[in-house]
């Protein structure tokens, strides 16, 4: 019965594909299962059409983020972060070998709009950049998202050598991101602040100080008026806070320095629409000494980001890396998202064996 089943398929497929439809490939989708969202691996997922401003990459690894479990159709491929190697070009058709500044055969990592869990993916010219020879597709799969926001984050507020930072959920990927491109810019302190199951998961950022959340307020480690910037990782206002608990925010604006900013990464709509206005005049518009980060995918950025890594300066750390077929380890990893369970980067590896249908 199964080998009728596949011979029907190859045949719908062959049939599809003479009638002039984009080839298929397999893919990860949110599929509705009863109350719950779920991811399922399909074998049908379509090919966008390739631009001319956009490559076809065929993905090694994809980052799993919180941003791939915003409400889509249903059925449209899940993923914005990937690394991979390029196999077509849009330019001219693909049948030139360049289309500067990339090359057919050249491994390139970046993000997408989505589709980055499938076996291909259309990427932008100017949202990918090359990858290091010495940079490991996991590491490559991991940068983008996380690097990009904490990029985008300090230089916006004008973060500068001499400045302190206090990063709170520094154990996640964009937390730590903050803490590592802080120092690198020379900051003065760094203090990272998580739950006490997730401190021995800091030791690899270079660190000035703790704070135990599990044990400790931001005050009794954190001095009155002593940090330019603290970024929350963690925070999620659409979940309430307990009966007599402090806000992050509001334990915060006694620690910041004249200037400063409290830069919340999960902001609610009406942040975040502030926000974009901000960036299209260039001033913060939000209320006094609060900020938060829209990323704006962009190639370039990200190819500084692929230089720090080269020169030693900059790393991501990875939870796990889970393998393209197995959704159940894939679905268990997207709630740990949801509950800031991970310490670090979550990956998808993807087998060598893909193929356009």
């Amino acid at each position: 019965m199964e080998t009728v089943e596949s011979l029907r398929h190859m045949i719908w497929r062959k049939s599809f594909r003479a009638k002039g439809g984009s080839p298929s490939m397999r893919g990860l989708v949110f599929l509705k299962e009863g109350k719950e969202r779920k991811v399922e691996l399909i074998d049908d997922v379509k090919l966008p059409k390739l631009t001319t401003t956009q490559v076809l990459i065929k993905v090694h690894y994809a980052a799993l983020n919180s941003v791939d479990l915003v409400s889509k159709a249903p059925s449209e491929p899940v993923g914005v972060e990937f690394v991979g190697v390029i196999e077509k070009l849009g330019w001219v058709g693909g049948d030139k070998v360049h289309m500067f500044p990339f090359a057919i055969g050249q491994v390139v990592f970046g993000m997408c709009e989505s589709g980055a869990l499938s076996e291909f993916v259309c990427g932008d010219a100017d949202k990918i950049s090359y990858r290091p020879d010495g940079m490991a597709d996991e590491q490559a799969a991991a940068f983008s998202v996380s690097g990009l926001t904490a990029h985008q984050g300090l230089k916006f507020n004008k973060f500068a050598k001499g400045q302190t930072i206090m990063v709170i959920g520094a154990s996640n990927a964009t937390g730590g991101m903050f803490a590592r491109q802080a120092r690198l810019l020379g900051a003065e302190k760094v203090i990272l602040a998580d739950y006490g199951n997730k401190l021995e998961a800091l030791e690899s950022i270079d660190a000035d100080a703790l704070v135990n959340l599990d044990e400790q307020t931001l005050a009794e480690v954190v001095a009155e008026g002593e940090c330019n910037l603290i970024v929350d990782a963690i925070s999620d206002p659409r979940i309430p806070l307990e009966e007599g608990q402090l806000s992050f925010e509001t334990q915060s604006y006694t620690l910041l320095a004249r200037g400063g900013k409290f830069l919340l990464l999960n902001a609610n709509p009406l942040d975040q629409l502030r926000k974009i206005i901000a960036n299209s005049i260039g001033l913060n518009v939000q209320r006094r000494g609060f900020d938060t980060v829209l990323l704006q995918p962009n190639g370039l950025e990200i190819k500084q980001l692929a230089e720090w890594f080269e020169a030693g300066l900059l790393e991501q750390s990875i939870d796990s890396s889970i393998d393209f077929e197995d959704t159940e380890a894939i679905n268990e990893a997207y709630k740990r998202l949801q509950a800031n369970e991970e310490c670090g980067k979550i990956i998808v590896k993807f087998p060598g064996t893909a193929r356009l249908y």
